[in-house]
């Protein structure tokens, strides 16, 4: 049996018009690692669930490990998918045991040399076996996806977590298992709506750099007048003393400023 044709990827103009953009969509962590990425789109991070472009992804599950790492703190989330994700967010760098012992043995330090604490890393209320609700972008670390946490919040019940399923569900049957078909009508629109967008934005740098230039030329038109005016003041004081010399040396004055070599 041949496979159904897949779905038309539709321009970067028409994204917006997507139900799963600029939305947090709730998937299960087997799906977010089954995301595909085009070519053309790689640069904004965008994946694909058949044509639907997608950028931030929830999901929730059991935290099974921590792993800290130099500036960067690892969650392990488990969401009984048959598949674990990696969310991932900065946090300071573990301070070590020999650095510790080093501050210790140092004498007392003046208040003014006193070290701030180091900022206390985000999250540290969340610990294995918590049930988390993530929200991140999604990246890729060494050819396996990731979640950078933007969000993350540990849940209080079961039912605070039945309800997300429920959420999950609904955006999986109302959204993600329908096709997404736009009318040649509404991409043609779209694409009317970015090209005169690009022609606005084209208009506007023409303007600022019409103006940045207008504004060099003045600056260096009142420039230069001063600097004429600068060097002609300057130049008089000297012609003005080269002037008195010689009346000095022409009325019987020389002899005076013979021992200076004049």
């Amino acid at each position: 049996m041949a496979e159904p044709p897949k779905p038309q990827i539709y321009p970067r103009y028409c994204f917006h018009l997507a139900p799963t953009v600029n939305t947090w969509c709730l998937l299960h962590a087997a799906v977010v690692h089954d995301l595909e990425q085009h070519a053309g789109f790689e640069g904004e991070n965008f994946y694909f669930y058949k044509n639907l472009p997608i950028k931030w992804v929830r999901i929730i599950g059991v935290v099974v490990a921590i792993d800290e790492y130099a500036g960067r703190r690892i969650y392990t989330v488990d969401d009984s998918s048959g598949a674990c994700i990696e969310c991932t967010i900065g946090a300071p760098a573990p301070v070590k045991k020999d650095a510790v012992r080093k501050e210790e043995s140092e004498p007392e330090k003046k208040a003014a040399d006193i070290d701030l604490p180091p900022t206390a890393a985000p999250y540290e209320d969340i610990r294995v076996g918590s049930v988390v609700d993530v929200k991140g972008r999604i990246s890729i670390f060494r050819d396996e996806k990731q979640i950078n946490i933007e969000k993350m919040a540990a849940l209080r019940s079961t039912a605070q977590e039945v309800a997300l399923w429920e959420k999950r569900a609904k955006l999986r049957t109302q959204v993600l298992d329908k096709p997404w078909v736009l009318r040649k009508r509404d991409i043609r629109r779209c694409r009317q709506e970015a090209e005169q967008s690009e022609e606005k934005a084209d208009r506007k740098r023409k303007r600022l750099k019409e103006m940045i230039e207008g504004r060099a030329v003045a600056e260096q038109s009142v420039k230069r007048p001063h600097d004429q005016s600068k060097a002609s003041s300057d130049e008089q004081p000297s012609n003005k003393a080269s002037l008195e010399l010689r009346q000095i040396l022409q009325h019987g004055g020389a002899g005076k400023y013979d021992a200076l070599g004049l």
